[in-house]
């Protein structure tokens, strides 16, 4: 038994799921393939391809291992405080401390229990009917007495099996409930880690490192592995656990030996056929589950690549560049994608072959391996016909012993699964306590060696050097820092970029290891840090603005009071458009500038209403005000001093440093300004003291400003978070129309070859069906007259010496018939997959053309990006619609499709007519399974609505875990109170959640139930429906007739067993219907944008209010004209920020827009390039075509690759040719103190994430430079008089770069025939534009400047 687990269980090593297994039930989620959990095994690119047994054997030590088990068990029932204390001691396994989990436990053991007795007697009762039909053909049971007896074992038989399917049902009820429990804990043991770490420390670091990757950790993977154990032991839909089915099998074998007088043979043949079936597949699987890993890699980047394109969305679209280099990518990586789906489906059908040979071999061992046990294996002259009679009452025990054998290999790759995931999870357990460990270990040792210590009245750093906490580079960006300040020495910390004046901030906060002599700083509690970009939870205005108060202080705080607040940093507005109690996603509804107000604004209620903190904190701001313009920043500084708070204050701004008493420079490693790399102002430490209130003039801002929002769905009617729910609705034919409309989404006009092979398939696929049927029908017809030879004989018929001459004759042709039927299968099978790879290949580049293939002023990348599930619909949920349809339509490895079962019912239906001479027969089965059907759509219903509403919370679970990883460095940098908020935000969403798991695991054992009694009935249907027909449905029955109604159970058990598939329909049609309505959903809003924005485009070029200017006209002398055009905020056109705004742009000017923060700067650029509509009546905007302008946004889109054509993506987004010449391209670099690149990554060899290896300043400064290689001539381009590109608009693009870059960046642009046009806060750069546009939002005017 144990042999054939094993066997079972290593095989799936190597066998990918990839038809995605149905029986996921309680997972209610895309089933996990194997392959991705493996994938890191069998990457090793030198490994040899062909099959190895050394290779194969070599992992089977791991698949075997105790130690992953106890892993497994470890995580579910060792806490990891038990886990440390079981490292000094021996470790112990902790009892469940609530009685759900007892009780669970022990209601399974016993429901197990019951399950294999109550199996053990319907399969006894199968042989009853077989030796009632047996005696009374040999007249040794009168007709009368034979009736009597059919009636107490057919009602007996009734009876069991609604018992057992409700055995059945409760069992999957109660381990989907325990699955959900084991999630439960498993989570909340991992959040005690987390959250539960000094400073914060595992929540920043375990989201900077991507080898981390918690939110899949804790959000799929633990989910499938708990699923994935509770299915290994406990069983699914389509099997029972490895519990039961281990019990079972050795009972029945036990029971057959006795029966049989201690003849083996029969359970040695069945264990050998499971074996050999087993190595067959092994040799086949290898080279499949390469395939499906690479498949399953080009899907993962397919996802990459489009979530990065919607993420930087709006600079995708102010680029122009979505046609011409995002779309061409994604062309390349989709082929990519098709290939791998092609070669996966080729070797899905060879997998497949020893897959079906198993169940027709089932078959073969229920109605003929007795038979040629009995006529072959034993002694013929000591046969007699009592013999066979025992034969036939355990006939039905050899075919559920392979079944039960052939249940393990689907165990195995559960089992799999749970065992790698549960490796998987257990080491990272581990690492996260090592780590917690470590940081633990440092900060105490830090005390010990007197390294660091806590004064709240003083800081003092002693040589400090700060390095990167890179375990692959270790980078020094500061030597030797010294700083000494007292209580209100407010500290200006400022330098290049580079520099490390961050890292200096993470070194303060604990986040980053201390190495100086003498550390000196306030303790964590007493330090509140505020990044560049403010943590904003989700919560409403009024909770954001309280945040830093506790409950009581906040409940005292009124809305007047709250509106002071607002008022001080001049943006109550604000609370005129929201309500104080609206709960929205802060961060996608107001700019940057508006959060760090907002950032602000809670700083200023913790010291208003809590004013004896003052003495006692200290405030570090790291670029707090880098989106804010100087006024408003000087207001809040002032304020800041007002109150007497202690500050210290990391920024590029010299302005800042009349607010400061002393300034801290840093400059760039192997710089000469400094030999210890620090510049102090004046005097022996060469710190500079300065009055902290110096008289300053701030100019009225208006009270009533407007924020900079970027522009949603639907003018403003789309959700902000950017997730569709899953509308509950009833109408399951307006679902299958959806799908229709999906799956027949229309050819591209270079597709006519696919369409060609489309059609093709579909005509072979079903030729394939056809002679497939024909040979299922042959071999059901020798199945039956070898089936009928035993019982002749029993009944004295016919005699030993003729039996076994026609099993002679007619075994050879069966086992033909048995290859023939796996190849023309496994054909079927590959034909349907290869349908699935073209649909899905048709789809989604339907879907990328509609997002990617636009015009220079129609993005439907930008006005969808809120549609936040539109990446994985087209990288993985459209290939897992389409090959879930087809295995639905043509069949799987795990069941027949519908097609193949109606097309199979035909000869069936005519073969049982034929033998019976009746219709009777044929009724009675079709009308169980109508009554099957029935009570599986009724259980259905709630299944499906659960399945729902589980599925939309686990996406809102999955979202708030991915946000927190998202600003998992705002969350570590806050105090402990907003660590144990998002904590217990996090753990209610994940209640929730595990308690609609629970909920539809009830719906769930109510569909198995209803499932599982047509598939239990088969022991009636098979055996006990002919015996009814002898008994009570034929008149005049006469003894002989009894051994020709014996065939029928061949017949009735092919028909039911056709029949019956129809009952494991359920769930996958459920499945399908559930990621169809959402694709449907999704592709339907798309598509109403898509035509809402294109008719007002439309509009607005035919009404004339938008011009495009030709830039290759010689006469043109106007850049930009507007006329009486109104800027309002894109989610609310009726909130005018500009009214009226008029002006006119020689081309020879250059342009600066000023004006503080939310008053509309950046709309107006929206408006310019195209992505907001100018709605105003009797007005117009003359502006250059988009195909001569680059726009630079502040945020800045960086691609994937290598630095050559990071360089060139401007070029390939204006359809130039890449420029060669790398000369130039070093000089460019070498200007803009950027050829470290190519010293670190030269401009071919390495591909790189250019957006995670720079920082902001180095993106910045290098989307500078890839802005200027547009203005290089190539070789084929020097012979154009003109150049292509004449115009740049720059949107604070310069925010990250300290002045001396900024200068350098502007002189650049001067001493080139560019055109610009700037936004900015920033006033030295006023003297770089010949125009400056001043907008004043309290009037919603503006002002027009001519600079000297």
């Amino acid at each position: 038994m144990c042999i054939c687990f094993f066997f079972s269980f290593h095989l799936f090593f190597y066998f990918h799921s990839h038809c995605q297994i149905i029986f996921k039930m309680h997972t209610t989620v895309r089933y996990t393939r194997l392959s991705t959990l493996v994938s890191s095994m069998n990457t090793n690119n030198n490994s040899p391809r062909s099959f190895s047994i050394s290779r194969l054997l070599s992992y089977l030590p791991r698949l075997i291992s105790p130690i992953s088990w106890w892993h497994c068990f470890n995580l579910l029932y060792l806490s990891p405080s038990d886990i440390e204390q079981s490292s000094r001691e021996t470790s112990r396994s902790i009892p469940f401390k609530t009685l759900k989990y007892i009780f669970l436990h022990i209601f399974l053991l016993i429901f197990i229990g019951l399950w294999c007795y109550l199996y053990w007697m319907i399969t006894d009762d199968a042989g009853s009917y077989l030796t009632l039909l047996t005696t009374v053909s040999a007249n040794k049971t009168t007709i009368e007495n034979g009736r009597y007896e059919f009636d107490q074992i057919f009602w007996r038989t009734a009876l069991k099996t609604i018992c057992i399917s409700i055995n059945f049902g409760l069992i999957n009820g109660c381990a989907v409930n325990l699955a959900a429990l084991w999630r439960q804990r498993l989570c909340k043991q991992f959040y005690e880690i987390i959250f539960r770490s000094p400073n914060g420390c595992l929540l920043y670091e375990t989201a900077q490192q991507s080898t981390y990757d918690l939110p899949t950790h804790l959000t799929n993977d633990i989910r499938q592995f708990t699923s994935h154990l509770s299915i290994t032991f406990f069983g699914s839909l389509f099997f029972s656990g490895f519990i039961a089915v281990s019990s079972a099998v050795v009972i029945f074998s036990i029971y057959i030996v006795q029966k049989t007088n201690g003849d083996k043979n029969g359970i040695a043949i069945c264990f050998g056929g499971f074996i050999f079936c087993v190595i067959l597949l092994i040799t086949i699987s290898y080279r499949f589950n390469r395939t499906a890993v690479e498949q399953l890699k080009s899907k993962g980047l397919i996802r990459s690549f489009l979530q990065r394109l919607q993420t930087n969305a709006e600079c995708v679209a102010f680029y122009a560049s979505s046609r011409y280099c995002e779309l061409v990518s994604y062309l390349n990586l989709n082929q990519i994608v098709h290939k791998w789906n092609v070669q996966a489906a080729i070797w899905y059908a060879c997998v497949n072959i020893p897959l079906i040979v198993m169940d027709a071999m089932g078959g073969f061992i229920t109605y003929i391996l007795p038979a040629i046990l009995f006529f072959f294996l034993r002694n013929v002259q000591q046969q007699t016909p009592e013999d066979a009679t025992k034969y036939l009452s355990i006939i039905a025990f050899y075919g559920y012993v392979f079944w039960l054998l052939s249940s393990l290999m689907w165990i195995s790759e559960s089992c799999l699964i749970a065992l790698t995931l549960g490796d998987r999870l257990w080491n990272l357990r581990q690492r996260l306590l090592r780590l917690q460990s470590l940081h633990s270990r440092r900060i105490a040792q830090d005390e010990v060696n007197r390294i660091k210590f806590e004064s709240s009245d003083l800081i003092e750093l002693v040589k400090l050097r700060i390095t990167v906490p890179d375990e692959y580079e270790q980078r020094t960006l500061q030597s030797n820092i010294n700083l000494y300040a007292r209580r209100g020495e407010c500290v200006l910390i400022n330098g290049p970029t580079g520099c490390g004046k961050t890292s200096l901030f993470r070194v303060c906060a604990g986040l980053w290891p201390i190495d100086a002599e003498i550390v000196r700083l306030p303790e964590r509690k007493q330090t509140i840090y505020i990044p560049q970009r403010p943590y904003l939870p989700i919560g409403s205005l009024r909770f954001q603005t309280l945040f830093l108060l506790d409950n009581r202080s906040a409940t005292n705080v009124d809305d007047e009071q709250i509106r002071d607040l607002f008022k001080t940093v001049h943006m109550d507005y604000l609370l005129d458009r929201y309500d104080l109690d609206t709960i929205v996603d802060w961060t996608t509804h107001l700019s940057i500038g508006e959060q760090q107000r907002l950032a602000f604004i809670r700083l200023f209620a913790l010291f208003k209403y809590h004013p004896e903190t003052i003495m006692s904190t200290l405030v570090m701001f790291d670029e707090s005000t880098s989106a804010l313009d100087t006024k408003i920043e000087a207001i809040i500084y002032q304020t800041l001093n007002d109150l007497h708070i202690w500050f210290v204050t990391i920024s590029h701004r010299l302005s800042l440093i009349k607010h400061h008493h002393k300034e801290l420079k840093l400059y760039l490693p192997n710089t000469t300004d400094e030999e210890n790399l620090l510049s102090l102002n004046d005097d022996a430490e060469k710190m500079v003291d300065r009055p902290v209130n110096q008289d300053m003039t701030a100019e009225t801002i208006n009270d009533n400003s407007v924020p900079e929002t970027q522009l949603l769905n639907v003018m403003g009617h789309n959700s902000s978070t950017g997730y569709i729910a899953i509308k509950k609705s009833n109408n399951f034919i307006k679902d299958i129309r959806d799908i229709w409309k999906i799956l027949h989404l229309p050819f591209a006009s270079d597709d006519k070859s696919f369409r060609i092979q489309t059609y093709a398939t579909w005509c072979f696929c079903l030729i394939i069906l056809g002679c497939y049927t024909y040979i299922s029908y042959r071999l059901t017809v020798q199945t039956g007259a070898i089936f009928k030879i035993l019982p002749d004989y029993a009944a004295s018929t016919i005699d030993i010496n003729q039996g076994r001459a026609q099993i002679k004759h007619l075994v050879w042709q069966l086992l033909l018939h048995i290859i023939g039927l796996s190849l023309l299968y496994s054909i079927q099978l590959a034909l349907g997959q290869y349908l699935s790879a073209l649909y899905t290949r048709r789809q989604s580049r339907y879907i990328a053309r509609l997002l990617l293939d636009d015009d220079e002023n129609h993005s439907t990348l930008y006005h969808t990006s809120t549609l936040k599930m539109l990446p994985n619909i087209i990288s993985h949920e459209l290939a897992e619609l389409n090959v879930q349809l087809f295995y639905l339509l043509i069949g799987s490895i795990y069941y027949n499709g519908i097609l193949g079962v109606l097309v199979k019912c035909i000869p069936y239906t005519l073969l049982l007519v034929q033998q019976s001479g009746s219709m009777k027969g044929v009724l009675i089965v079709y009308g169980y399974q109508l009554f099957s059907s029935l009570l599986i759509i009724l259980a259905i219903q709630p299944y499906f609505r659960a399945n729902i509403r589980f599925e939309n919370s686990f996406t809102l679970f999955a979202n708030a875990q991915k946000r927190i990883d998202l600003q998992a460095e705002q969350i570590a940098l806050s105090d402990r109170g907003v660590i144990d908020i998002e904590q217990t935000q996090l753990q209610s969403k994940l209640d929730a959640n595990i308690h609609e798991q629970q909920r539809s695991g009830c719906f769930y054992g109510l569909l198995v139930a209803c499932s599982i009694l047509g598939n239990w009935s088969s022991t009636i249907i098979n055996y006990g429906i002919p015996s009814l027909i002898f008994f009570h449905l034929t008149s005049n029955a006469l003894p002989t007739d009894a051994s020709s109604i014996i065939a029928l159970t061949v017949y009735t058990g092919y028909l039911q067993g056709n029949l019956a598939v129809f009952n494991s329909h359920g769930q996958p049609f459920s499945q399908v219907l559930t990621i169809g309505r959402r694709i449907a959903q999704n592709l339907e809003q798309m598509i109403r944008l898509r035509e809402l924005h294109y008719e007002t485009r439309l509009s607005e070029i035919l009404s004339g209010r938008r011009i495009e200017i030709n830039p290759n006209n010689n006469n043109q002398q106007i850049l930009l004209t507007l006329n009486n055009v109104n800027v309002s905020l894109p989610t609310n056109p009726s909130s005018i920020l500009i009214r009226a705004l008029s002006f006119s742009l020689h081309s020879s000017s250059s342009l600066i827009i000023t004006g503080p923060s939310g008053c509309g700067k950046s709309s107006l650029l929206r408006l310019l390039a195209g992505l907001q509509y100018n709605l105003t009546d009797n007005s117009s905007i003359y502006f250059p075509s988009r195909s001569a302008t680059i726009f630079i946004p502040q945020q800045v889109h960086l691609i994937e690759g290598t630095l050559r054509e990071q360089l060139n993506y401007f070029r390939q987004a204006k359809r130039m040719s890449t420029y060669e010449n790398d000369s130039d391209l070093k000089d460019l670099l070498i200007k803009f103190n950027l050829m470290h690149l190519i010293d670190r990554y030269t401009l071919d060899l390495s591909k790189q994430i250019w957006s995670r290896t720079l920082s902001l300043g180095e993106q910045q400064r290098l989307i500078i430079v890839i802005a200027l290689v547009t203005l290089l001539k190539s070789n084929n381009e020097i012979n154009m008089n003109d150049q292509l590109i004449k115009y740049f608009i720059l949107d604070e693009t310069t925010a990250g770069c300290d002045e001396t870059t900024e200068k350098i960046i502007y002189e650049y642009l001067q001493n080139s025939n560019i055109r610009y046009i700037s936004i900015s806060h920033r006033h030295q750069l006023l003297k770089y534009h010949t125009h400056q546009l001043i907008i004043d939002p309290k009037s919603q005017s503006y002002q027009m400047l001519l600079l000297s």
